[in-house]
């Protein structure tokens, strides 16, 4: 969305180098596991999202960032909602 003109070659190098980025991060910190699979599935994501993103583009022309924003505001109060709501009712979340 950010930047439409760069090739398709570009865009998956800098989603790659952004995960790589993450990992090297949780290696150094010693957060969680880091892993080169993660690396490879966020790639293969980050190229499936612009694909999904061209297709819109093609259906949606000129609204297609309106449409995308507008969709991830939405699902993003609804996850937000959840988390508050199982704060406030912690009889929802069962651990054992």
């Amino acid at each position: 969305m950010l930047k439409n003109a760069w090739p398709f070659g570009n865009k998956v190098f800098a989603i790659a180098a952004l995960s790589l980025i993450f990992e090297i991060t949780q290696f150094i910190f010693a957060i969680g596991r880091a892993d080169i699979t993660d690396v490879l599935s966020n790639t293969l994501g980050g190229i499936i999202g612009i694909g999904i993103y061209a297709l819109l583009s093609k259906a949606l022309k000129g609204r297609t960032n309106t449409v995308v924003n507008t969709l991830a505001a939405v699902f993003t109060i609804l996850a937000v909602l959840l988390v508050v709501s199982l704060m406030l009712n912690p009889r929802w979340v069962r651990l054992k």
